[in-house]
């Protein structure tokens, strides 16, 4: 069994909101891809997010959370544009390790410190729930995208590229 970082577990303790915890080893489907893990829940892939660790291109670089679904592809200029920040781009492993403490494949955005703005695509917002990782790999945590918005003060908009 899988377990949620306790960063994740304190944000969703404060939040005072309803989720379900969703561990990969529960499941009867081996696990490999965020397209599995849709057919093994019956829902959309486009209802499981990712969230990515961005920080800017700068010597004194910012970071911030972009959560958007598991298969959109991220737009980095609208990203930096909505938060004023120079180019981005995603952080390396190191980075992520010791800002948030999370994988690479656990990325939250529930739990991260005040000073770490997060981003998140509004469609997502059609969902009546949303699956963000759980800080660790192998485990999700389904809530409803306005609690996901109230619990990590995101700013909302479109932050990846439409289908050409």
């Amino acid at each position: 069994m899988n377990t949620i970082h306790e960063n994740v577990k304190n944000a969703l303790t404060a939040g005072g909101a309803k989720y379900v915890i969703r561990d990969h080893d529960a499941l009867s489907a081996a696990i490999e891809s965020p397209s599995d893990f849709a057919l093994a829940l019956g829902i959309p892939q486009s209802q499981i997010t990712k969230t990515l660790f961005l920080t800017e291109k700068s010597a004194s670089p910012r970071r911030a959370l972009l959560c958007c679904s598991s298969d959109a592809r991220v737009d980095f200029k609208a990203a930096s544009a909505a938060l004023g920040y120079g180019r981005m781009e995603v952080a390396s492993p190191e980075a992520l390790n010791s800002s948030l403490g999370y994988p690479r494949n656990g990325v939250s955005p529930l739990g991260a410190p005040a000073d770490i703005p997060v981003l998140l695509d509004e469609a997502v917002l059609n969902y009546p729930t949303v699956l963000v990782g759980g800080g660790a790999t192998g485990i999700e945590i389904e809530l409803s995208p306005k609690d996901l918005v109230q619990m990590t003060s995101a700013t909302t908009g479109t932050f990846v590229k439409l289908p050409e």
